[in-house]
């Protein structure tokens, strides 16, 4: 079979299972001045959307950074209020301790 120009399309019967196609293509290089580099260069630039969106980093960042101070807030306070409730239990435990005790030495010294 042929396969170029001016060439009609090859014919598929039904009853086929295994069909080999026939094509070819050609290749002409054009030299250019473009440097290696540089050769995507026009197509970046023709695209606005990939340029870096600084607005939606900061904007991001800023969300980021208030969320954890938020969170740390939340932490600091839950963690101050645990800490004074175990020191003033702290208190408590030792105003019965001390209590206690000087009820403890007065019948010591009844009974010598």
């Amino acid at each position: 079979m042929n396969c170029g120009q001016g060439v009609a399309p090859q014919p598929i019967s039904s009853g086929d299972k295994q069909f080999n196609v026939i094509y070819s293509y050609s290749v002409a290089w054009d030299p250019t001045e473009v440097k290696w580099s540089s050769r995507w260069d026009y197509i970046l630039e023709s695209m606005p959307h990939t340029n870096i969106q600084w607005f939606s980093i900061m904007n991001s960042l800023v969300i980021v950074i208030f969320l954890s101070g938020m969170v740390g807030m939340i932490l600091l306070r839950t963690l101050h209020r645990d800490i004074a409730r175990y020191n003033r239990l702290d208190d408590e435990v030792l105003i019965f301790l001390e209590s206690n005790l000087f009820i403890f030495r007065k019948m010591l010294k009844k009974n010598l």
